[in-house]
């Protein structure tokens, strides 16, 4: 939380006095320099309070702060009741608010929650004395940006209270929606792996690169101490870093290489308890190239790090922790040669350790990097084990730690995951009927490339807008705005039926729909998914669409 400092000072240095906040009067239109700002990129504060003289005194502190060209300019007007200011919000062009929840005409949190209430995506920044601070603390958990003690105040921590309020907003509508985006238009992708994500035994997620977790299995819940999936979604997925740099880093890796292979680090699990992993990931972008979502598998190589760490703090328990690990270690002199191979290096590499140990080490070494190497198999089936190699000390003499760890399993997982994506991706886009997901009031999330064509229309036009501009008339599209709405409120039985669309070029072409709908996790329908067949001139033969299907479901 920001907050002012304990004491005030004199109006010249840039403070505002004890018990005054930064303001400026409706009407002057003044910007933080002191000349109007109504171009591009100022940022429009609005001042809910109800003494006139604070207003003064703001306009005054806020016209002393320098420019700069990495700030957005400020704007600040003043308002002195909580009805004028509700006014001055319902005309528009209000960026952000500073309230004072004590107002001539409301008092208390109710203030905060009539602003909400007519303004429910406005930025809010609280204004509080030292002694209401609980009060204001209250109102950020239900949704306030930030709150500011008034006592002391400095012009330039309410000036950066402003703009980090309008910045964080528009972080979080922008993130909001691109998890709703993308959550919706790879559901279906999903559905078809959803066995083989949820079953594998490796931790396995996508999120977006401002940390929101899109998608994790059961595993990753499990592993990271969270009794179910939906509990581990709601997390940030910077908070589970014990160290902060190892986010850093993980960033600038895979957005220099586009993959990630075996880095690892600590995370926090939700009881606290601090585990070693590994990440495998990638990055999968857009056809702008943008980034959509980074996805990966985590595994808890707790074990095999202690074990490490083990093998260097005590050489009198080495043995024991090693023999007990299912993950090979093995020990090479500077020579090449195996020092110390346990039983399980043994299986891995299909030889007894006693020819192991003397004889050459036969794969290459990367000093703190991880790589795959492949495993001897009786079978035609192929083995593959991650080794990953750190310097140590053998009896006094510089050497290797090389540990080994059997990831058939989850190699094969993974590229058989990859498979049934890319095939129902693939099935999606190529099937001769129009593919479209909706939210609830109709606006389209997803359309493949036949719906396109359809509705002659350039790919990717239809996303983002509303089913309702392609109805023919304006009383047709009154009626379906209400068959939606009584969908979502009754919930009626799918059934397929036909209507009439008009084309991006004015044509009107007879559609069939079949739909079903898509519901939260709590049952609440989200939406619809809808697959659409062109039965122009066919309308009296029998139906293209006989029922709706567990993986074409659709919705006009």
């Amino acid at each position: 939380m920001s907050r002012g400092d304990s004491g005030g000072e004199h109006p010249g240095n840039g403070k505002f006095p004890a018990g005054v906040r930064r303001i400026e009067l409706r009407g002057s239109r003044m910007g933080s320099g002191g000349v109007p700002q109504d171009g591009d990129g100022v940022i429009r504060a609005l001042l809910i309070e109800s003494d006139r003289s604070h207003a003064e005194i703001l306009r005054l502190r806020m016209s002393e702060l320098p420019a700069g060209p990495a700030r957005s300019p400020l704007h600040i007007e003043w308002e002195g009741s909580l009805s004028k200011g509700l006014r001055r919000i319902a005309e528009g062009g209000v960026d952000v608010l500073l309230l004072d929840l004590m107002l001539e005409d409301s008092q208390g949190l109710a203030t905060f929650t009539a602003v909400r209430s007519e303004a429910p995506g406005l930025p809010v920044v609280i204004l509080s004395t030292v002694e209401a601070e609980s009060m204001a603390v209250l109102a950020v958990q239900r949704g306030a940006q930030d709150y500011l003690v008034k006592d002391g105040l400095d012009s330039n921590v309410v000036a950066r209270a402003l703009r980090y309020a309008v910045e964080r907003r528009t972080l979080q509508t922008e993130s909001e929606q691109q998890r709703r985006r993308m959550g919706r238009m790879l559901r279906e992708s999903e559905d078809r792996g959803r066995g083989l994500f949820e079953g594998v035994p490796i931790g396995l997620y996508r999120s977006t690169p401002e940390g929101l977790i899109l998608d994790a299995n059961p595993a990753l819940a499990d592993m990271l101490g969270y009794p179910y999936r939906e509990a581990l979604l709601s997390v940030d997925s910077a908070d589970l870093y014990v160290n902060v740099e190892d986010r850093r880093r993980w960033r600038e890796q895979i957005e220099r290489d586009g993959v990630l292979r075996h880095f690892a680090m600590r995370l926090r699990r939700k009881d606290g308890e601090i585990i070693w992993v590994e990440d495998t990931a990638r990055t999968v972008r857009g056809r702008d190239g943008g980034v959509l979502y980074y996805e990966g598998g985590l595994e808890d190589v707790s074990d095999r790090v202690h074990a490490e760490e083990a093998l260097k703090a005590s050489r009198a328990s080495f043995h024991s922790i090693v023999e007990a690990s299912t993950d090979g270690v093995v020990v090479i002199g500077r020579n090449g040669l195996v020092r110390f191979a346990n039983t399980a290096a043994g299986d891995l590499l299909g030889r007894p350790v006693e020819d192991l140990v003397g004889k050459v080490f036969e794969f290459a070494m990367a000093i703190g990097e991880g790589a795959e190497i492949d495993l001897p198999s009786e079978s035609d089936e192929a083995r593959v084990a991650d080794v990953r190699v750190t310097e140590t000390e053998w009896e006094g003499e510089p050497a290797y730690l090389a540990s080994l760890r059997d990831i058939t399993g989850r190699k094969a997982a993974e590229e058989a995951l990859a498979r049934s994506e890319e095939r129902f991706r693939t099935l999606v886009e190529t099937i001769p009927y129009g593919v479209e997901e909706i939210d609830a009031s109709g606006m389209r999330l997803f359309a493949n490339r036949t719906l396109h064509r359809m509705y002659e229309s350039e790919e990717g036009d239809l996303v983002g807008k509303s089913i309702l501009d392609l109805a023919p008339t304006d009383s047709d599209r009154e009626r379906l705005r209400k068959h939606l709405e009584r969908l979502v409120r009754e919930q009626p039985p799918p059934t397929t039926y036909v209507g009439k669309k008009v084309t991006r070029t004015g044509r009107v072409i007879d559609v069939e729909m079949a739909w079903e709908y898509r519901r939260d996790p709590d049952g609440r329908v989200m939406g619809f998914t809808t697959v659409i067949a062109d039965v122009t001139g066919r309308k009296e033969k029998r139906p293209v669409l006989t029922s709706p299907t567990a993986d074409a479901h659709l919705v006009r």
